[in-house]
């Protein structure tokens, strides 16, 4: 099966859009900004979506789990990142429904589908929350990277590509990992890249 890997400008593909979920921003490590009510951007994170925003040419867009009265855009504006994302910005903190509806996540993507004019194929997901970010998206058959190393339910329609942590996102997407540990975006199953391991706390 060919591997459409999104590329940077200089490589062409198809895939146009990356959708983050904010938890992959955060580090579970660092405490609630009172500023913000909500957890910072690590310093890592924001400068790997500049890196995206810079060189790769792909629309970008964030998800987050938020609770009514939070709201994750000024946290975005303290690492000087909420331009990068534009209106694209979708919090379940704006949905009718609530959890624990089943069908709050998978109805979330699909809105996101249609307001970002996007095929499921064309779009990346990247996040770490296995429940909320990570099945719904590909169950959905959105191609989705896993950041973590905790193990993922064998689903046999379910595509996850699993990397260590963020920063190895810019390399899988315009393809510069080659060799036995370089794993296909949207094949089949489960495809790692190196030895997942625990995120260091990086604020």
């Amino acid at each position: 099966m060919t591997n459409h890997l999104f590329r940077a400008k200089g490589h062409g593909g198809r895939i146009t859009h990356l959708l983050v979920g904010y938890d992959v921003l955060t580090s579970s490590c660092d405490p609630l900004d009172v500023a913000t009510m909500m957890r910072p951007v690590c310093r890592y994170a924001a400068a790997t979506l500049r890196q995206l925003h810079e060189t790769g040419g792909v629309t970008l867009a964030v998800v987050a789990d938020t609770m009514p009265d939070r709201d994750i855009r000024p946290a975005l504006d303290v690492r000087g990142i909420g331009a990068l994302f534009g209106d694209r910005i979708y919090q379940t903190s704006s949905r009718k429904r609530r959890h624990p509806d089943p069908q709050l996540f998978p109805m979330l993507y699909r809105d996101i589908l249609a307001d970002l004019q996007v095929r499921p194929e064309h779009l990346v997901m990247c996040g770490s929350d296995i429940e909320h970010s990570i099945l719904p998206a590909a169950r959905g058959r959105i191609r989705t990277v896993y950041v973590g190393w905790q193990s993922l339910p064998e689903e046999p329609q379910v595509i996850v590509t699993r990397i260590p942590h963020f920063e190895k996102l810019p390399a899988l997407l315009t393809g510069e990992h080659t060799g036995a540990d370089a794993p296909e975006l949207a094949t089949r199953g489960t495809r790692e890249l190196g030895a997942a391991r625990a995120e260091g706390c990086d604020a």
